[in-house]
């Protein structure tokens, strides 16, 4: 059976909170450059992932609070 996407969605983090890594699961309805900004509680941005061109699927990318 194949399945149509309809729509893209960001699923819950986990571990959340996190220290020093967490995991961020997403779905994507369609081919699209991802780019992940997490924030702190306060709404500064701890970190930008550049994750890049993907296709339509499910995917988990991972998160650090630091290098």
């Amino acid at each position: 059976m194949f399945q149509v996407r309809e729509y893209s969605n960001l699923l819950q983090n986990y571990p959340n909170p996190f220290n020093p890594e967490t995991w961020i699961p997403y779905d994507l309805a369609n081919s699209v450059n991802v780019k992940i900004t997490i924030y702190d509680a306060n709404g500064s941005v701890v970190r930008t992932l550049e994750v890049g061109n993907l296709s339509a699927g499910s995917y988990i990318s991972r998160g650090q609070s630091s290098d």
